[in-house]
């Protein structure tokens, strides 16, 4: 049901009559407590077909994209005309724009349409009338045309008569300015400041009332009273007591901080910085609650002016005019819900792994299946001549064993001689796993009949094969094997033996 409303995309309203049958029996869905999977009952599966038959016939709509047409005739007058109607069921409103022309005649057109389901909790009629009228004038507000007159029609009399009496914001709903609301602090802030800008211009004449914007004294004055209202909220004990001239509890969380209350009844930290020549928020700190949503949206505040600086960052800065009762963690918190934040932070989708090939799981003797890579150079001193050695890498695929060999130069003779040295010691492997470098592709002509020429050979008829599935575990093995010879040689220089006797012992 959900994945063939949400489909529609009509913000304009024109098929809203349509639109809200589906968002009705929906809301009897949620009714009733049926899960996602559930299946509909079978009168709600007769509505929602009834429902889909009618669907292809939405394509017969059409819609005029000319709003106002002129047809070379002059528009003398616009005027708006805002409907709205209530159900049971639900409620909704619809603009029309009529536009008279020279000569006394008129053309409408639909504008907008909204329409709502009626809330779960009960309500009168004339109560979802009234909705629907605010509905309606909601719509009216949001279009940005120059119009001459603006009318808005409703049938009911009660409405009409709770409109007359200036009842009409108390009805409709009580303002409830709560932090949850507003993305934005200082948005929260400008409201309550007009608030209470309000209720002073009612005490004072009409000349003497404030109307510009509102000021930094009134952007303060609001922040104090919504930090007021935390602290009294989870410290109202510790207030209390405070205000009777009493000690804080030795229980309370606040003890540790001495707290104090100041002129404007803020709960500060007292401390023993007093004699300081520290600015006073900061040698005494505002108190705010851990998990409060006044707390939070200052984190986030502090947060946006430091350009999503980190959490120490901003904690360092925060603490200069608050202190938060766990407020690293509150701050981690903040940090870790912020969308800018988290989109650069995040982390590429890593792919699951797939399961391990046989070769490096089956139980076979050391180095049966063999892993061989070149790393290098290195530099020896064999009196004053300075010569570049490589290592030849075995490792088992299977124990992670490891086997090295030094060579003068990196071509097909010598990698031979090392691989012989190497089945001289561990025995002939049955898989060896190399990647495509040139000396492995080589064979010498004098090597023809060598002892490693089976393991060379079939290395290479499994050379495409192994190519596709290379293992990263040489390249790691290699890694600690650098880190561990820079480790010990110190970039040191020395002759062969010393080289080969440190590179084996490097590596036990």
């Amino acid at each position: 049901l959900i994945s063939v409303t949400a489909k529609f995309y009509d913000p304009l309203g024109h098929i809203s009559p349509y639109i809200i049958r589906a968002k009705i029996l929906f809301q009897k869905l949620w009714q009733r407590d049926l899960n996602w999977d559930d299946e509909l009952p079978s009168d709600l599966q007769d509505e929602w077909q009834k429902w889909k038959m009618e669907l292809c016939d939405v394509n017969d709509i059409r819609i005029p994209r000319c709003l106002i047409s002129f047809h070379g005739s002059t528009i003398s007058k616009i005027a708006l005309h805002a409907f709205g109607d209530a159900s049971e069921t639900a409620y909704g409103a619809g603009v029309y724009l009529v536009m008279t022309k020279e000569g006394h005649s008129s053309i409408s057109n639909l504008v907008m349409a909204k329409s709502r389901v009626a809330p779960l909790k009960k309500m009168t009629l004339p109560r979802l009338e009234l909705m629907a009228v605010k509905l309606g004038v909601f719509v009216k507000d949001s279009l940005k045309m120059r119009i001459d007159r603006v009318t808005c029609w409703t049938d009911s009399k009660i409405a009409l008569s709770w409109i007359k009496v200036r009842v009409f914001t108390e009805l409709v709903e009580n303002i409830n300015l709560s932090p949850e609301r507003y993305e934005h602090l200082d948005r929260l802030l400008r409201i309550t400041a007009y608030c209470i800008r309000f209720g002073k211009n009612c005490r004072l004449p009409k000349a003497e009332g404030l109307v510009e914007y509102a000021t930094p004294l009134e952007m303060q004055n609001a922040e104090n009273y919504w930090i007021r209202k935390a602290q009294h909220e989870r410290f109202i004990n510790e207030i209390h007591q405070l205000s009777g001239g009493r000690q804080v509890a030795a229980n309370s969380r606040l003890q540790q901080f001495d707290p104090l209350i100041d002129e404007d009844g803020l709960l500060r930290i007292g401390g023993r910085l007093q004699n300081s020549d520290l600015p006073e928020g900061t040698k005494h700190p505002i108190l705010l609650p851990d998990k409060h949503p006044i707390t939070m949206a200052i984190i986030r505040r502090c947060h946006l002016r430091q350009l999503h600086s980190g959490c120490e960052s901003t904690l360092a800065t925060l603490r200069q005019r608050y202190w938060i009762l766990r407020g690293r963690r509150e701050m981690k918190g903040v940090i870790y819900a912020c969308p800018c934040c988290r989109r650069i932070e995040s982390r590429a989708f890593a792919s699951k792994m797939a399961p391990l090939p046989a070769d490096r799981i089956r139980v076979t003797r050391p180095f049966e299946n063999t892993g061989l890579d070149i790393a290098g150079s290195f530099f020896t001193r064999l009196g004053k001549k300075v010569n570049k050695n490589y290592i030849c890498l075995f490792t088992c695929m299977t124990t992670r064993a490891v086997h090295l060999e030094v060579v003068s130069e990196v071509t097909a003779l010598r990698l031979l001689q090392a691989l012989r040295r190497f089945i001289a010691r561990r025995g002939k492997p049955r898989i060896l796993q190399l990647d495509n470098f040139k000396s492995f592709k080589k064979r010498h002509p004098h090597h023809r009949n060598d002892p490693a020429k089976q393991t060379e050979e079939r290395a290479t008829e499994n050379r495409e094969r192994v190519e596709k599935g290379w293992s990263g575990c040489l390249p790691c093995l290699h890694h600690c094997r650098k880190q561990l010879m820079h480790r010990s040689m110190a970039r040191q220089c020395s002759g062969g033996l010393i080289f080969q006797l440190r590179l084996h012992t490097a590596c036990v």
